[in-house]
């Protein structure tokens, strides 16, 4: 049996190979010649999967290491006999950490405090669950909307779509979906977006068409601004270099890209297709990551600390040169800094050593799941 998986998968070759032959592949060139080859295919999202790819082909399982799967056409799959499985849930903590930065250095750069804002969930999965957990440990005021979880579950969090548009802050968490009750499509367009109030925060790390960005480029334009972290974008990687330097923080598609989530997700999916074969999945040991935030001063805040772990500003700063480049080179330098640049750590793996910090910081990173160190 032939075994395709994305190259850029950590330690996949190696965890698969007891399974049968593994073949790697560059994730946005594989063709259909090389799709016959086989009959288990592993992608990540920059990979779509559909008839032009599978027809054919003798495929009977599609995994995907990643949360997400609007690049795979799961009518097309179901209909031809072929099971699919995602990793659905396995970087939420990463995203989670990624928004929590994004609403930090607003809040330095807005003269605001935690105390102050609300923040609006739109989406409260997987991912949005995990930001307001965050939140809680901060004692940040949040609400979320999400139709297709019952209120009953959560009275005192989930609200109305407008009033969570009303929040200082609105972070998207929401699958593209182009059809049923309540698609996202476009969810954010010029009505939602003219709700959000001047000098609000919207963040989206879900995709990038359920933002209108046209939409938003006419308001950022505009007198009453917001600030805006985008790190998901439509057609990517072909950013829109003319809406991307007017972002506040621009990211290549980063928020959920951690040594963690990677492995997470890519064992998710090795369970899946043990099950699939009817075989034992083996025990898959990966280094346990420490790292020292190190000594940043005696004035050092919250702020300082997670720029350590995730420095969006230089990030922000890259993102906004690749957007320019000509294509194709614009996709490879997409590709290549979020390979060599974009992947992190997340919190729990940092120390940070008490000598370094005052008592209040330190409680407060160990609280957001930084290892405390005397």
């Amino acid at each position: 049996m032939k075994i395709l998986v994305d190259s850029e998968l950590t330690d996949a070759e190696n965890i698969f190979s007891h399974l049968g032959h593994v073949e790697l592949f560059e994730g946005r060139t594989l063709t259909q010649k090389l799709a016959k080859t086989a009959q288990i295919l592993i992608v990540r999202s920059v990979t779509t999967v559909d008839k032009n790819l599978l027809e054919g082909s003798d495929i009977r399982f599609v995994g995907s290491a990643t949360s997400g799967q609007d690049h795979v056409d799961t009518g097309f799959l179901e209909s031809n006999n072929i099971k699919f499985a995602s990793a659905a849930g396995t970087n939420a903590k990463t995203v989670a950490e990624h928004v929590l930065c994004c609403i930090v250095e607003y809040l330095d750069e807005s003269a605001t405090t935690l105390e102050e804002i609300s923040v609006g969930l739109i989406g409260y999965g997987h991912v949005g669950q995990a930001v307001g957990e965050l939140l809680d440990r901060l004692s940040v005021k949040y609400c979320a909307y999400d139709p297709f979880v019952n209120s009953n579950f959560y009275p005192m969090i989930l609200s109305d779509f407008n009033k969570v548009l009303g929040c200082d802050v609105v972070s998207l968490h929401v699958p593209l979906t182009h059809s049923g009750t309540h698609p996202t499509h476009n969810l954010i367009g010029s009505s939602a977006i003219s709700k959000l109030s001047a000098g609000a925060l919207l963040i989206n790390t879900a995709r990038g068409n359920v933002l209108d960005q046209r939409a938003l480029l006419e308001r950022l334009r505009g007198e009453q601004k917001i600030w805006t972290a985008i790190d998901c974008w439509a057609d990517e990687p072909d950013i829109d270099p003319e809406f991307a330097q007017v972002v506040w923080r621009a990211t290549p598609h980063i928020a959920g890209y951690s040594r963690e989530a990677k492995r997470r997700a890519i064992l998710s999916v090795y369970q899946s297709v043990c099950k699939f074969l009817g075989v034992d999945s083996r025990r898959c040991e990966f280094p346990r990551d420490r790292r020292l935030v190190g000594k940043l001063g005696g004035e050092a805040d919250l702020k300082d600390v997670l720029n350590v772990v995730h420095p969006l500003r230089r990030h922000n700063k890259e993102t906004k040169k690749l957007s320019e480049l000509d294509w194709p080179q614009k996709a490879f330098d997409f590709d290549n800094y979020r390979a060599q640049y974009g992947l992190r750590n997340e919190f729990s793996a940092y120390q940070a050593v008490y000598s370094d910090f005052d008592g209040g910081i330190i409680k407060l990173l160990a609280g957001l799941g930084f290892v405390s160190k005397p």
